[in-house]
């Protein structure tokens, strides 16, 4: 069956076969070295039929020579293959061989980076996130740059201090020794990521109905909580957390940048909008800067009061005697993190969910769903940016609310926006803030 559908749909989809076996032409895309020959390199001796170990480590040096085949499409392989033949072929009438020729023996030690590629595949073996089989390429990338950071510091370099620099722009780029600069290890990555796919789970944005009945929850919570300070101050902060990370469009990480000594500060609001100071570090050398975002005091389609639940976090901190810190935080006063207030959500929302479907995305069909697609990483953003598309803000106010995050991102270089937002003073933006929040 899958057979005839894949003859259907012509080179659309991927057969069985894919990844499975070597094609001819595959070595005139790839640097090659035979299992045998990468097992001597990096064992130093010859492999064993009866040795268990042997055998694995044979397996996973073929399944990288294969991956790095396959960072190439069929089709890529075999026109390039038919262009050498046919490129040797029109040579003979010079009595030449052809431009191509024995690219001779590799190094006695593993040059190309076999070791680091088994090290990946047997990172992907472990169980992951999504399936208990293997994990997904984002997860074991990560090895990659555990091994690639170590080359870096290595003392043991080929090149010493060589760089390249670029008079003009001040760039400087070094030269790296080890297996993760190697040709063959950059193909074998492809392919890898190629074979393995990408499982990708993104957040969902939320309706208006369902923020609302999401925080209505929440407010629930806090009155069952009466007796208890903890309790109820921790369901305050949380949403507190959710209604300002909505009305600012933020992501989880940036939502915990909210400092109580700043809001403090500005709780008096000036004019017709609230002020929520953010501690975050820009990636130059700078250390901490406050970014002044600002939100209307209701939100104006959704109608959620954004200072409620901002004086609501006040209180809660007066009452625990904190002046500074972080205003998302546990009742010793550290900082909360993101899995805390996704459990808490997920209280709520598996508890609606009980109730009424009709509200949830309608990729959510199950609680588990629920724990999948709405956390606090992307869903308030997602939301909010929904929000304000639907209500006909101006794309240039959407950009002048996230440009924070923007800048965080630029790593100490300018930010990729335009030139007039680069240049305007955020603090006089109030406008661009107040047509977000009505249109929210």
């Amino acid at each position: 069956m899958d057979d005839d559908i894949n003859k259907l749909w012509g080179r659309k989809r991927q057969s069985k076969e894919e990844f499975e076996s070597a094609r001819p032409g595959d070595h005139l895309h790839t640097p090659f070295q035979c299992d045998v020959c990468v097992f001597r390199r990096l064992r130093k001796a010859d492999p064993s039929p009866s040795n268990s170990m042997d055998d694995l480590l044979l397996r996973f040096i073929r399944r990288a020579n294969l991956d790095a085949f396959w960072s190439r499409a069929s089709s890529t392989v075999a026109n390039n293959r038919r262009n050498v033949k046919g490129t040797i072929e029109g040579m003979k009438r010079f009595g030449l061989p052809g431009p191509f020729y024995d690219p001779g023996p590799s190094p006695p030690y593993d040059s190309f980076g076999y070791e680091v590629a088994i090290a990946i595949l047997n990172e992907s073996t472990k169980p992951g996130k999504y399936c208990d089989t293997h994990k997904q390429w984002e997860s074991i990338r990560k090895v990659k740059s555990a091994i690639a950071s170590f080359e870096k510091v290595s003392t043991n370099d080929l090149f010493g201090g060589a760089s390249l620099i670029s008079d003009d722009k001040g760039w400087v780029q070094r030269f790296q020794g080890g297996g993760t600069g190697s040709y063959w290890y950059q193909r074998f990555t492809a392919g890898c990521k190629s074979r393995m796919g990408s499982d990708v789970r993104p957040n969902f944005a939320l309706s208006i109905n369902l923020l609302k009945r999401l925080l209505m929850g929440i407010d629930q919570k806090i009155k069952q909580s009466k007796d208890d300070f903890n309790q109820a101050a921790s369901w305050t902060i949380c949403g507190a957390f959710i209604a300002i990370a909505y009305a600012l469009s933020l992501r989880g990480a940036e939502g915990f940048l909210l400092e109580i000594k700043h809001l403090e500060e500005f709780k008096n609001t000036k004019g017709d909008l609230l002020w929520f100071p953010l501690i975050g570090k820009l990636k130059n050398g700078e250390g901490a800067v406050v970014h002044y975002l600002r939100s209307v005091k209701i939100t104006g389609r959704s109608k959620i009061d954004i200072q409620k639940w901002r004086d609501r976090l006040l209180i809660v901190h007066r009452l625990a005697g904190r002046k500074e810190g972080p205003a998302i935080c546990d009742s010793d006063g550290h900082l909360l993190t993101s899995i805390e207030i996704n459990k808490q959500m997920w209280i709520v929302l598996e508890e609606l969910f009980e109730v009424s479907r009709d509200d949830f995305p309608e990729g959510v069909r199950s609680k588990e769903d629920i724990r999948t697609y709405i956390q606090n990483n992307r869903t308030f953003r997602k939301s909010s940016d929904t929000q304000a598309i639907s209500g006909k803000v101006p794309q240039s106010d959407i950009d002048a609310v996230n440009r924070w995050s923007t800048k965080e991102r630029a790593k100490g270089k300018a930010p990729t926006e335009s030139l007039r937002l680069r240049y305007a003073q955020q603090e006089l933006l109030d406008a661009c803030f107040r047509r977000y929040g009505k249109g929210l």
